[in-house]
């Protein structure tokens, strides 16, 4: 066990078990620290929205998904290695924010995110469930 010292007010965290980064959202400070699960140092510091909060990894794409309560859209982050997009916003260690989801009109914030995988006969499906204010609004394949 070690004490990793990540940004102010840490409010959640999602580990990714394929690449052992453990991934955690400071609201204070507005980052995503990422900590490799190894060697329990941080390996970024991601600057995501003005106040990132519930963050959600999926493991089978190494996609991160983190919502901003402050300013209500979704960040996603990849790792470069598996990004296609020449246009991401780079940051330190191969970590890219690689899309923004803006605000939706009529609901205050992203209070929570979920990936659940189904698999139906011989059919696989990923989505991502967003959770605002305690509403169920939409799900992304």
């Amino acid at each position: 066990m070690a004490d990793v010292h990540v940004g102010n007010s840490p409010i959640d965290v999602a580990v990714n078990p394929s690449s052992s980064l453990v991934y955690v959202t400071s609201i204070e400070s507005a980052t995503v620290s990422v900590i490799d699960g190894i060697t329990n140092t941080i390996s970024s510091t991601i600057k995501v929205g003005s106040i990132p909060y519930a963050i959600a990894v999926n493991p089978i794409t190494n996609m991160v998904y983190v919502t901003d309560i402050g300013g209500g859209s979704i960040s996603i982050l990849q790792n470069s290695k598996n990004a296609n997009d020449n246009n991401s916003n780079s940051n330190s260690n191969n970590i890219n924010v690689t899309r923004t989801f803006e605000k939706i009109n009529g609901f205050i914030a992203p209070a929570g995110i979920a990936i659940i995988f189904l698999r139906i006969k011989h059919m696989s499906m990923t989505m991502l469930l967003i959770l605002y204010s305690l509403s169920i609004l939409r799900l992304i394949a």
